[in-house]
């Protein structure tokens, strides 16, 4: 009887671990490549840093972002969360954005993504790096929100919103 109890718990251990393997397979690790990992938008412009800080966070309203952050002090300005997709068409707006992390059988929710952007100053005027970060809630399996990197799109229509208050700030100004 012993043995039957030995052989019973070491089958049950067998049976666990090999079904949180499968569990833990689902989401695909594969690596990503530099040109993946990095879809900033790197943009000068030949004004003041101060006028360029302004308008960062009025292009980024006018997108559709609210900021969270500002700091003129690190150089840098954040956004919310701002929420893209429902649960119902998570996969026809979010494939726009950048390569959503495979998981068996998803349940996702609230696909998101949230804008930073980096100051720098240089001798002549102002370089700013435009990074988005998506993000989205897995309910079946995992439980818990997944980032993934942005393929540029957000960035490119969050920079040409920053241009143009730029622009318009700067010509404020005058």
């Amino acid at each position: 009887m012993k043995m039957f109890r030995t052989f019973a718990f070491v089958g049950a251990m067998l049976l666990f671990t090999g079904a949180f393997s499968l569990l833990s397979a689902q989401v695909d690790d594969e690596a990503l490549s530099e040109e993946e990992l990095n879809s900033a938008i790197v943009y000068e412009f030949d004004k003041d840093f101060d006028v360029v800080f302004q308008g960062v966070q009025k292009g980024l309203v006018d997108a559709g972002y609210e900021v969270d952050y500002a700091s003129k002090r690190k150089k840098l300005i954040e956004t919310k969360f701002r929420i893209l997709a429902p649960e119902d068409d998570f996969f026809d707006i979010m494939e726009q954005y950048g390569k959503i992390p495979y998981v068996r059988s998803p349940s996702w929710k609230n696909g998101r993504t949230l804008v930073s952007v980096r100051l720098e100053e240089n001798g002549s005027g102002t370089t700013i790096t435009v990074q988005a970060q998506l993000s989205a809630y897995e309910g079946r399996f995992l439980n818990k929100w997944l980032y993934w990197v942005s393929n540029g799109v957000l960035e490119e229509q969050a920079l040409s919103a920053i241009v143009a208050a730029v622009d318009a700030e700067s010509g404020s100004d005058l």
